[in-house]
């Protein structure tokens, strides 16, 4: 935040923030962030576990800290890094401690995960009454060749 490791002709260090105090409080804030990430996955995993024998309804309703987790994610690695630290800070001009590829990578994830985790509930209902119908189907068959 204090954009040091820039060079000194840039247009831009002004935007600095050369106070140690703030970094202190936005890294903590970081931090906090990231716990309530993992706290939300980890109760949403419990969740969609205790959920996986329900009812479409109750397992779609247990994915909502999962939904928490990935918009958070989002904020910080996107919000935070991309946006923030890229574009405000020029973090992408330092060559010490430029973020934004790693940051970009873990955004492409975790959209790439939500897209995937929003697909709606399919489970395959009366899957034995199907085969079960099927035999019954077949041995009818048999039945009816043994008689002619």
């Amino acid at each position: 935040m204090s954009m040091d490791t820039l060079p000194p002709t840039n247009t831009v260090l002004w935007r600095a923030l050369p106070y140690p105090a703030l970094w202190i409080v936005s890294y903590l804030f970081l931090i906090c962030c990231e716990f309530a990430i993992t706290i939300t996955g980890f109760i949403g995993t419990y969740k969609l576990i205790r959920a996986v024998n329900k009812s479409d309804a109750e397992f779609s309703k247990a994915k909502t800290c999962g939904y928490i987790m990935f918009i958070l994610s989002i904020l910080i690695w996107y919000g935070g890094f991309e946006i923030i630290g890229s574009e405000w800070f020029d973090m992408w001009q330092s060559k010490t401690w430029n973020g934004q590829p790693i940051a970009m990578e873990i955004t492409n994830i975790m959209i790439g995960f939500l897209i995937f985790y929003t697909l709606p509930v399919f489970k395959p209902s009366g899957g034995e009454k199907a085969e079960n119908a099927e035999e019954s189907g077949m041995a009818e068959k048999a039945e009816k060749n043994a008689e002619s």
